[in-house]
């Protein structure tokens, strides 16, 4: 399995305790923020996560969506799943428009919901990096090809 680096945003320990307990069971390396500024700077300092799991509520500073922009601002390629108790239609909506790949509520079945988006991004970087090999070794082949082309 393809190990990823998933960053967890999260005012509640005890939320961010479990998650990363969670995490660790499947093999994922996790890192865990209190706040959407400790994330940034971390984030400045030119660390890259693969996923972010962000929270909405995150307590004094900024929200969850305000973080999520200035994530896609500075790193528009990391994908971030929202994973908040707020289930409010007009906030999904935002944190889809801002660049959010998924939108978990916290309820009895989230740490399943995120399990299978997990696997679902696993298997596509697989796919990807499978494809980026066959690349690889058909310019190789084509390149050696052309000189031996060359040559004779």
């Amino acid at each position: 399995m393809m190990r990823l680096s998933i960053w967890i945003v999260d005012d509640d320990p005890v939320f961010r305790e479990m998650l990363t307990s969670y995490l660790s069971i499947f093999g994922y390396k996790s890192r865990s923020f209190i706040s959407g500024e400790e994330c940034l700077q971390s984030l400045k300092a030119k660390d890259r996560p693969d996923i972010v799991l962000l929270d909405h509520n995150l307590g004094e500073g900024m929200n969850g969506v305000e973080v999520l922009r200035k994530i896609k601002s500075a790193r528009r390629k990391t994908r971030v799943i929202y994973i908040s108790a707020e289930d409010r239609a007009s906030l999904v909506s935002d944190t889809y428009q801002h660049g959010s790949e998924e939108y978990i509520t916290k309820d009895s079945a989230s740490l399943l919901r995120l399990k299978l988006r997990l696997d679902r991004i696993v298997k596509l970087k697989n796919i990807h990096r499978k494809r980026v090999v066959k690349m690889s070794v058909f310019c190789f082949v084509a390149i050696v090809l052309f000189f031996l082309l060359l040559i004779f």
